[in-house]
């Protein structure tokens, strides 16, 4: 590609130009919220890559599962071996207990139900970029407006220690972020000030790329770059009640039944495990013939052990889709 610059100018005409073959930066499209059966979406790592490279016109695309980052990972692995189109940034949707946080460019996952400041600082020191999801939604959960402000307040301290913001989803597409975007939009305008997104929140496969973002460049590193040079524009539409209503119940069951009983299964194997350790350390005998340890410890296990116990009941109750529920 080529563009002309203009040399000279006499009574406001041009009386020359330069030809120059600098390659002008194509506009870049990323949907970087996006969900997979991995965790609560209804659509495989693979039928998502699928869709995004055939059905699309998106160079990027982010997989932000909730709490996890294994079907981000794969996806790459994926691009990578079969030299697909579209490239994957690895993400998730990390769960504070101030409401949920967009970490993309990381490879790990981070621990749940943190504060919005410590999680943030993890973030940020794993590499990573710290985007706001569906913000001041009641519908979902989000980081409200308090919170905003105070971490903005923040400023240059906010920034040395990691606590800051790189970006705010300005557009996303379902009715939670729909909810909320005016007064989202109103806050960015006239206190936060923040790189724009949108993330089509795709559960599903024909709800990919129904918001976007653009940005100069096509790749990972482009977008990187436009965050923090305030580049990126946010596009798309919002769902239709018809498009809601067509993965409302699946979606819903896996969110609300199978992941909180998948969660709780981990947190109580967790717990088994530490449980196992500290009942072999309570049996040995201690070589110096001091006392055993106090068994508070285990006390704590146990409690956890047993709280959980009944949140496992939920994941035996039927799927309403009696062809699909969890893999």
């Amino acid at each position: 590609m080529t563009f002309l610059r203009e040399q000279s100018r006499v009574d406001g005409v041009p009386t020359s130009v330069q030809v120059s073959n600098l390659p002008v930066p194509r506009t870049g499209r990323a949907d970087v919220h996006l969900h997979t059966d991995e965790v609560d979406g209804l659509q495989s790592v693979r039928d998502l890559l699928d869709y995004a490279e055939t059905q699309t016109n998106l160079d990027l695309v982010a997989i932000t599962d909730h709490d996890a980052i294994r079907g981000a990972l794969r996806a790459q692995e994926i691009v990578a071996h079969e030299g697909l189109r579209v490239q994957v940034i690895a993400g998730t949707e990390v769960t504070t207990r101030h409401g949920h946080v967009l970490a993309l460019f990381v490879d790990r996952a981070f621990p749940m139900l943190k504060s919005i400041d410590a999680t943030l600082a993890a973030i940020h020191e794993a590499g990573g970029i710290a985007i706001v999801p569906h913000p001041m939604s009641w519908l979902t959960t989000s980081i409200g407006e308090r919170n905003l402000r105070r971490i903005h307040a923040l400023g240059d301290a906010g920034r040395d220690s990691g606590v800051y913001f790189d970006a705010v989803e300005m557009l996303n597409p379902s009715v939670a972020g729909r909810v909320a975007c005016r007064r989202a939009r109103d806050l960015n305008q006239t206190v936060l000030n923040l790189p724009v997104m949108a993330g089509s929140d795709a559960h599903a496969t024909s709800m990919i790329g129904t918001a976007y973002t653009t940005f100069p460049g096509t790749t990972p590193h482009d977008l990187r770059a436009a965050f923090a040079r305030h580049q990126t524009r946010a596009h798309g539409r919002f769902w239709t009640f018809g498009e809601h209503r067509a993965i409302a119940s699946e979606s819903l069951y896996r969110a609300w039944v199978l992941v909180p009983a998948r969660k709780v299964r981990e947190i109580a194997g967790r717990g088994q495990k530490r449980e196992t350790r500290w009942e072999e350390a309570r049996n040995q005998k201690p070589e110096d013939g001091s006392q055993k340890p106090e068994a508070g410890g285990q006390r704590l296990d146990a409690e956890s052990s047993h709280l959980a116990s009944g949140f496992r009941l939920l994941a035996s109750f039927p799927s309403p889709n009696p062809a699909g529920g969890d893999e």
